[in-house]
């Protein structure tokens, strides 16, 4: 009986560490890298939401006429501009089942000359200046869409396992 408990915990430990081990050599999916924000409403209110910030938070729009923020397959993409930082801003929505809506914060481009675009997660922010990166996001603009929502990490998970 030992032994199979034994041989059963080292098969689940190596099926883990293979899983985690590949998450990090070689993300897949669109935007693996995302921070995930999980919305408990459809995605059209979020949009709505979005787009009403936006309008009573002028300061937020970028000012690049190319920019846009529209639908592109799945993901309706938006631009916020950081004035103070001189920073753009990049994260989309994706209606999920059940009500629920994602919104993936994916990357910061440093200036308003596109081509500096650093991804959220990855080795392209330190530790400190991601984690100051998903706070200002959620300060600024998130909370302020007056929607409760989760924290989902990268959104990498299986069985629960957040990786």
């Amino acid at each position: 009986m030992k032994k199979i408990f034994f041989w059963t915990v080292l098969i689940l430990i190596i099926i883990y560490l293979f899983i985690w081990l590949g998450s990090k050599i070689a993300p897949v999916g669109s935007y693996p890298y995302r921070e995930s924000y999980i919305f408990n409403t459809n995605e059209q209110s979020l949009i709505s939401a979005i787009e009403d910030f936006k309008k009573a938070n002028p300061q937020y729009v970028v000012p690049r006429n190319d920019l846009l923020d529209k639908r592109k397959e799945y993901w309706y993409h938006f631009y916020i501009y950081y004035a103070e930082e001189n920073q753009i801003i990049h994260f989309w929505t994706r209606q999920f089942p059940r009500n629920e809506t994602e919104i993936g914060f994916d990357a910061v481009n440093d200036g308003l000359e596109l081509g500096n675009w650093k991804t959220i997660n990855s080795s392209d922010f330190s530790s400190a200046k991601n984690k100051e990166a998903k706070k200002k996001f959620e300060d600024r603009i998130l909370k302020k869409l007056n929607y409760k929502y989760t924290d989902e990490g990268n959104g990498m998970k299986i069985f629960g396992i957040q990786f």
